[in-house]
């Protein structure tokens, strides 16, 4: 869970360093899955991801705007927060995770 308090304090810093050279920086988050597979780590079939991509998507609301694109993956490579086994797709928890945050901001397209 120590992964978005450090992220945020990373995109406030890259802000920061813009804002001394008078440039307006916005970060843009792509592919914010999890593909490291150490024990430790959040990995996509479980819920940790799902909370993962949680903290680091509200530590980016948390910016006011410094972080201004957030996707989790791209859905064609990687799933969108689906898995594909034996002919089978099925949702991962962090599609879920996905789907209550749209709800949350009012955007569950």
């Amino acid at each position: 869970m120590g992964y978005s308090y450090i992220f945020e304090n990373v995109y406030r810093r890259v802000y920061s360093i813009g804002q001394k050279y008078h440039a307006d920086i916005k970060v843009a988050i792509t592919e914010a899955m999890v593909f490291d597979f150490p024990v430790y780590q959040p990995r996509p079939e479980t819920i940790t991801e799902a909370l993962y991509y949680t903290g680091i998507i509200t530590s980016s609301i948390r910016t006011e705007g410094i972080v201004d694109m957030f996707t989790h993956s791209a859905i064609l490579n990687h799933g969108g927060g689906m898995a594909k086994e034996n002919g089978l797709v099925y949702p991962q928890p962090v599609y879920y995770a996905l789907k209550e945050l749209q709800r949350v901001i009012g955007s569950d397209r």
